[in-house]
């Protein structure tokens, strides 16, 4: 008679960094039974769980998606996974949903999660719809700062919007004309850019491209991997921007900052 089996692991391996945590592991656990995974610290008793948080998730999402509902309701569905589960089911999932072609509504509290998976995203607080649009509009045309803060980073630099032109003014780097994604309006205002629209360049005389430049000094250097961090100090402002890869420019160095004003965001002050 074979044995009911809840639960079981053949030749199961997981690596993080180079580095074995799970090594050609066969666990299995039958039904009814209380199985405890003993050993000290790191000797890869959550890991394991984990592969099995991974599984579990995997099967309850194939036994909802059997019945072809006509709309899914998830909630924080890959929130107990490991950072290389959840984007592996990330795929998995929204190539299923393509296939089916099934609504789904989903709750997540990643950011890049939502933008990632969805076609249409739902951004609320305090029980507030903020916006709601597709993943680019709400990340390049943000409705608040709220909004634009919530969704990635941006450097923030405190002004006066002018008029319904755009018309943008600071003390520190006078005045600039910006994009306004949120409408028109007067008064207090931050202009917002991320990082990823702001150009470096060490050739004084050949700025970056842009419309506007300024002289800066690098204070920060981060490698993150895909690109680095580099942080600025521009005229009393802390001004953050990614370059792809790696970067030979150290704390200290001079550089010309640049953006166009069509990175420009133009918002008002109040998130």
């Amino acid at each position: 008679m074979i044995k009911k089996l809840d639960v079981c692991l053949q030749g199961i391996k997981k690596s993080y960094e180079g580095h074995t945590v799970v090594d050609s592991m066969d666990l299995s656990v039958g039904k009814g039974q209380f199985l405890s995974i003993l050993g000290p610290s790191g000797c890869g008793k959550t890991t394991t769980l984990r592969i099995i948080g991974g599984q579990r998730q995997r099967i309850a999402l194939a036994r909802s998606l059997v019945l072809h509902p006509v709309v899914m309701l998830l909630d924080e569905p890959l929130g107990a996974l490991d950072a290389q589960i959840r984007k592996q089911m990330q795929m998995e999932l929204k190539q299923i949903q393509k296939e089916l072609g099934q609504t789904f509504v989903y709750v997540t509290h990643d950011q890049e999660e939502a933008m990632t998976m969805s076609d249409i995203v739902a951004i609320m607080r305090g029980g507030v719809l903020e916006q709601l649009g597709t993943p680019e509009q709400v990340y390049d045309s943000p409705a608040s700062l709220f909004v634009a803060s919530f969704l990635g980073e941006c450097t923030t630099i405190l002004g006066v919007c002018l008029d319904g032109s755009g018309a943008f003014e600071t003390p520190s780097m006078g005045r600039i004309q910006g994009r306004m994604p949120a409408g028109k309006f007067t008064g207090q205002a931050v202009l917002c850019i991320r990082p990823e629209n702001l150009y470096l360049s060490t050739d004084v005389e050949s700025p970056a491209q842009g419309d506007y430049h300024f002289t800066a000094s690098v204070t920060q250097k981060i490698f993150k991997g895909f690109n680095t961090r580099i942080k600025v100090e521009c005229r009393g402002e802390t001004i953050l921007s990614d370059v792809i890869g790696k970067s030979p420019l150290q704390p200290g160095d001079t550089v010309t900052i640049s953006f166009s004003a069509q990175n420009a965001l133009v918002l008002p002050a109040q998130a």
